[in-house]
């Protein structure tokens, strides 16, 4: 079962892996590099569970 994750991200920035990263459990997903310059937090179980956390 493949998932997207939602964007959008910056567009002046070229998607890279050091964007993303996962916990020591593999239960969440971290993103950054978002157009509003925050971090998401995704879970990997469920469906739709998305956080915005902040800004850098």
């Amino acid at each position: 079962l493949r998932r997207c994750i939602a964007g959008p991200f910056s567009p002046d920035l070229q998607i890279s892996s050091r964007m993303f990263t996962i916990t020591h459990d593999a239960k969440l997903i971290i993103t950054a590099g978002h157009w509003d310059n925050s971090f998401r937090v995704f879970t990997t179980k469920g469906k739709t569970a998305n956080q915005n956390c902040g800004s850098y």
